[in-house]
């Protein structure tokens, strides 16, 4: 599993533009490919406000409760530490795959802040299904 780390992207480029080298996708020796996971940009939308992030997220299904849980690291950012503080707080984070509701983390040490939800997560999750023939 891999935990998400998000920069902000405030360069005048679109939220969902790629013009960070250090989260590009290409540049990480498979972790952009992880099997249940993304790294990118994204939208994070908290107290009626957008900011635009990169980061990345992974997640797990959880078979104790029947339900997928995802999970990530958002990176230090001023506007983020002054709308959430040291505290948590819901929001709502967009990639280009989709949309879900999480939940914001006190910040680490370095001020970046968790993001984790359950259900549905905002990237695509892959789904195997295995076949018997007897």
């Amino acid at each position: 599993m891999t935990a998400l780390t998000v920069h902000s992207s405030r360069d005048g480029h679109d939220a969902y533009g790629d013009d960070d080298d250090a989260y590009d996708e290409d540049a990480h020796d498979g972790d952009a490919h992880d099997e249940d996971g993304y790294m990118g940009a994204a939208v994070l939308e908290i107290d009626g406000r957008s900011l635009p992030v990169r980061g990345r997220l992974a997640g797990y299904f959880q078979p104790l409760d029947g339900r997928y849980h995802w999970y990530g690291r958002l990176q230090a950012d001023a506007e983020l530490a002054e709308l959430v503080g040291s505290g948590r707080a819901d929001a709502v984070l967009r990639t280009p795959h989709g949309q879900a509701t999480g939940t914001l983390g006190d910040p680490d040490l370095w001020q970046r802040y968790r993001i984790e939800g359950v259900g549905r997560p905002p990237f695509p999750v892959p789904v195997s299904v295995v076949h018997r023939i007897d």
